[in-house]
């Protein structure tokens, strides 16, 4: 009974950890070293972003604002590290970057929130519409700021994080401690009760004293925070 409640509860889980034993057993190289670490590398990112989803979707909304952070995030970080003056002392460049695109995922949240919360816009519409305007803004940027349609030639220090070396695990930890972080707010915190009674009904969350616009305003930040890491 133990197993069937389990298997209830965590349907997409069995089912991820059955395709993947599948995949190990019957698909040839799949649990090469080389596949493996391809394999979490390209996790990550979704990974957190769906952590920040995660808070959008629980509380009744939706977030379509991600991939333009994601895009915009990173046409800018790459342009600190590789053209502008900064790009001559990595060490101040990655830094820098790296500020650069998580305030810029916190700013498109931010920007969200008081859309949905002070604005009344629904948060369907609203991200939708920050989508559009921030990837057309990071078109713009790599195309006018950069003078180019691409930006390439990052530091060996950052693109190493993504490589083959030993520092490939860096950005798996990372993703790990923020999706652990998201758990224990939804588990274990009053915020995390708070995302769900407004999620489940707003009205008789506010009568009960929950600051409701509070809540999703912080949502939408935490949603633009984790696209930006």
């Amino acid at each position: 009974m133990k197993v069937k409640a389990f298997v209830q509860n965590n349907t997409i889980f069995v089912l991820l950890v059955l395709a993947f034993l599948a995949s190990v057993a019957f698909v040839p190289h799949f649990r090469s070293s080389y596949n493996m670490k391809n394999f979490l590398l390209q996790s990550t990112d979704l990974l957190l972003i769906a952590s920040g989803l995660t808070f959008i979707v629980l509380n009744g909304g939706i977030d379509f604002s991600v991939t333009s952070v994601l895009a915009l995030g990173s046409v800018v970080g790459a342009y600190i590290m590789a053209i502008s003056p900064l790009s001559t002392t990595p060490g101040i460049a990655i830094p820098v970057a790296v500020i650069a695109m998580i305030s810029i995922g916190a700013a498109v949240g931010a920007i969200n929130g008081v859309a949905v919360t002070i604005l009344k816009i629904p948060s369907f519409i609203a991200t939708l519409s920050t989508q559009l305007i921030f990837s057309g803004l990071a078109v713009l940027f790599t195309s006018i700021v950069a003078s180019r349609t691409s930006i390439f030639g990052l530091p060996e220090a950052f693109f190493a994080l993504g490589g083959d070396g030993k520092a490939f695990i860096v950005p798996i930890l990372i993703a790990l401690f923020f999706v652990a972080f998201a758990y224990w707010i939804l588990e274990y915190t009053r915020f995390g009760r708070h995302i769900l009674s407004v999620g489940t009904n707003p009205k008789a969350s506010y009568i009960s004293g929950v600051p409701v616009k509070k809540v999703i305003f912080t949502i939408c930040l935490l949603s633009g925070l984790y696209a930006g890491i």
